[in-house]
């Protein structure tokens, strides 16, 4: 298997990346629009209209939500209808819940219908919500009690967590429910289920452990994992190391990797995100080292999130002789990150490459490179940034351009920075003196 593949690794990256930063659109428009947008006969249009009212307050919107849930024909919209209206707490809106879970004949819409009753705390979801947990939406019923926190519901949900397939999503959502109805024992009884489960569903386990364990609990747990032999408890380590974000492991995923340990990928992506800077020697070390040209974009893109010292003029010496467009790219990003004016020379020198990966039939959407983003459109947006200010560069934002205008603003910014090469160029403070070591 292609080791950007590999589908635990993918799994990682598309939860964390769900919780970092919700990428639904989000409009600025009048509620006459919104309510129009709803009647579309588009299902674009249509999610959209039901995404842009999250955080609403105004009745004729959560009016024609109510709406949407009961008579629109496509279940991914009646699902997002309900959870948009559990997160909004709209009390009148539980009957349609109630009606919801006893009738559509899909399962979407019955889960996020679950999930709502619980968040909107209703007298009556309890039983309902019991006899979710015998469904095939038990993990949503879970949830549902979790948010419900009826501490009655505790025993009942950690019965399904030992028989419940493998399914990170939900057994993420089953653990949450646990450490929202009672974090202490939750953390006692999923820590020693975990130490006896088998290996297949230690990944699953270790998302759902970052929700609520504490950090010390975590991290000692992640570094008994690191020591195993087996690459499933490795990867499940460092989901935990990943998501708890824990300096103090840093230096142990350092010697996992002197070491040869071979989930090196993931390694790299939980040492940016543990955020302990005195592994930037090391991270410039294996920046020479690494050969796979994944492996090297998850060792820039830790340095950039670190800001290691020094380290823009390492960047820059690799950025000139890079030979794979997406790491090329995420050295732009890792530039800006760093913040050295002086690496605006070498961006410059980049402004003509128009080298770019595409993305492999085999990879999701939702996997982080920089696909189809063009070298030279990625160094003129991160030169801009270091000579201007302004909107800040990011490979994430440069790889979610939209066709129209963003995609005409990069060309223009391009273009504009060809013109401007010279005078920067002239500029001392823009690039490394030969005597700077």
């Amino acid at each position: 298997m292609n080791p950007a593949t590999h589908p635990k690794f993918l799994c990682i990256l598309m939860i964390a990346a769900a919780a970092a930063q919700d990428s639904r659109p989000q409009f600025a428009r009048s509620a006459a629009d919104i309510i129009q947008s709803l009647e579309s006969k588009d299902f674009a249009t249509r999610r959209d209209a039901v995404w842009s009212c999250r955080e609403t307050k105004d009745p004729r919107l959560i009016a024609a939500l109510r709406e949407t849930l009961k008579k629109d024909a496509h279940p991914d919209i009646r699902k997002f209808a309900a959870e948009v209206l559990g997160e909004l707490g709209d009390a009148e809106s539980a009957p349609l819940f109630y009606n919801i879970i006893k009738s559509d004949p899909f399962p979407g819409p019955r889960g996020a219908a679950y999930v709502a009753l619980g968040r909107l705390r209703d007298a009556g979801a309890f039983d309902i919500l019991m006899k979710g947990l015998a469904s095939r939406e038990d993990a949503y019923a879970a949830r549902g009690l979790g948010y419900l926190g009826d501490a009655r519901a505790f025993d009942p949900i950690f019965a399904i967590v030992k028989d419940k397939t493998p399914d990170p999503y939900d057994l993420k959502r089953i653990i949450q429910a646990l450490f929202d109805l009672d974090a202490t024992r939750a953390t006692v009884r999923i820590v020693k289920l975990y130490e006896s489960i088998d290996d297949d569903k230690r990944f699953a386990f270790a998302l759902g452990l970052t929700d609520g364990a504490p950090p010390d609990a975590i991290r000692s747990l992640a570094e008994r994992e690191l020591e195993q032999p087996s690459l499933a408890r490795q990867d499940a380590a460092f989901v935990l190391l990943r998501n708890v974000r824990d300096p103090g492991s840093a230096q142990k995923v350092v010697d996992y990797l002197k070491k040869g340990g071979t989930r090196r990928k993931a390694a790299f992506d939980a040492i940016g995100r543990c955020g302990d800077a005195r592994c930037g020697p090391d991270l410039l070390i294996f920046l020479e080292s690494e050969r796979g040209s994944v492996e090297r974009y998850f060792v820039v893109d830790a340095i950039g999130k670190l800001k290691i010292p020094g380290a823009a003029r390492v960047i820059c010496t690799k950025l000139a002789t890079e030979s794979r467009p997406v790491v090329s790219v995420q050295m732009c990003d890792a530039l800006v990150r760093l913040g050295d004016r002086r690496a605006v020379a070498t961006l410059l020198a980049k402004l003509d490459d128009d080298r770019r990966d595409a993305q492999p039939d085999d990879v999701e959407a939702s996997f982080p490179f920089p696909w189809n983003v063009a070298v030279g459109d990625a160094a003129a947006w991160a030169a801009a940034t270091l000579v201007d200010g302004g909107e800040p560069f990011s490979t994430k934002r440069l790889t979610r351009l939209d066709p129209e205008p963003d995609s005409k603003k990069v060309s223009a910014l391009r273009k504009s920075m060809k013109e401007r090469r010279a005078a920067l160029l002239a500029d001392p403070t823009n690039a490394f003196p030969k005597t700077d070591k």
